[in-house]
């Protein structure tokens, strides 16, 4: 909401939250082990990702890009947590897309929306 009249700043600071709220998705259901054979893996197959962020942002990329394809994900240097080695990857990867909404909105009702509010009433002292 009104992303255009937000200063780079502002944009960084959104973008950056939403990192902390992807990675504490991902990292609950996985454990990224070689962080360098997921990233030279991610370059090999040509998808993209943002070196800069956190490997599990890295590794919901390879999941939500590759989720028909990956056979073993200990190849790409990620290790499922136990209690998701049996669901296939497209399920997997609509969970996270389905709980980093949630986090997501809950992060923005609580903490943005009401300086909306404020800003639209006229609030005087």
């Amino acid at each position: 909401m009104n992303w255009n009249a937000y200063s780079d700043d502002e944009k960084r600071a959104v973008w950056a939250r939403l990192e902390v709220l992807l990675t504490q998705v991902v990292s609950a259901k996985l454990e990224v082990f070689d962080p360098l054979r997921l990233k030279e893996q991610l370059q090999q197959r040509k998808i993209r990702f943002i070196p800069e962020q956190s490997e599990y942002c890295w590794a919901y990329q390879l999941i939500s890009r590759g989720a028909r394809h990956i056979q073993q994900v200990d190849a790409y240097g990620i290790y499922l947590f136990p209690e998701f080695r049996e669901r296939p990857l497209m399920e997997l990867r609509d969970a996270i897309d389905q709980e980093f909404f949630i986090l997501s909105e809950a992060h923005y009702e609580r903490y943005i929306a009401p300086r909306f509010l404020l800003e639209g009433m006229d609030v005087r002292v």
